[in-house]
């Protein structure tokens, strides 16, 4: 980001679009930006906790055909 990169907002945004085009590690690190320019940012926090959670059955799945 170029033109405001101390702006939480618009990392806030980055991640939003990533995870909705499938890229969920891109998604993370733009959460994660946010939240370092932005402690506590309440937007940034859900949208990267939703992140993980959708990451939760292929996580599971991972685990469970490596035990097979």
């Amino acid at each position: 980001m170029k033109l405001r990169p101390n702006y939480p907002e618009a990392w806030n945004n980055l991640g939003m679009m990533a995870a909705q085009e499938g890229h969920p590690d891109e998604a993370i690190k733009s959460f994660q930006q946010s939240l370092q320019l932005r402690p506590g940012y309440a937007i940034a926090l859900l949208n990267l906790g939703n992140v993980y959670r959708r990451q939760v059955p292929s996580i599971r799945t991972g685990i469970a055909g490596s035990c097979a």
